[in-house]
């Protein structure tokens, strides 16, 4: 079980979403970087991790100690808690987006599509073992 965010959970958590069906489907035919960004309470790093989508397969991934100044058109961030409640499924990823307790980023004319797929990979965080 590896701790979250850090290498390890990234490695698993790109295996969990390179075998989910939802997720090769709702990524067919794009090819997107997406940077998640965990802000921590109280430090001025916030964790984080960037992934590499084209054509329905994650194909590259990097881990930040602190992602706070990476840039990515599409992001995804919030405080750890949420991350932590999604990953032990006390909230669901739709809730979580429209509480606002996890937030969404991209050009305009991609957003509709990108929330759809946020909730995907929102989802798959549940399917990864975490120590937290």
């Amino acid at each position: 079980m590896a701790v979250f965010p850090s290498p390890e959970w990234l490695d698993n958590y790109v295996e969990a979403l390179n075998s989910d069906p939802e997720f090769s489907r709702s990524t067919k035919g794009w090819v997107w970087v997406i940077l998640f960004i965990v802000e921590e309470d109280g430090s001025k790093h916030s964790p984080g991790f960037l992934i590499e989508i084209a054509d329905g397969v994650c194909r590259g991934h990097k881990y930040y100690v602190d992602a706070g100044s990476v840039n990515s058109p599409y992001r995804i961030w919030g405080p750890r808690q949420a991350w932590l409640d999604l990953i032990q499924g006390r909230i669901d990823p739709t809730k979580a987006l429209g509480q606002g307790r996890i937030h969404v980023s991209a050009n305009q004319a991609t957003l509709g599509r990108f929330v759809e797929t946020a909730k995907t990979l929102l989802s798959c965080l549940a399917a990864v073992q975490s120590d937290t």
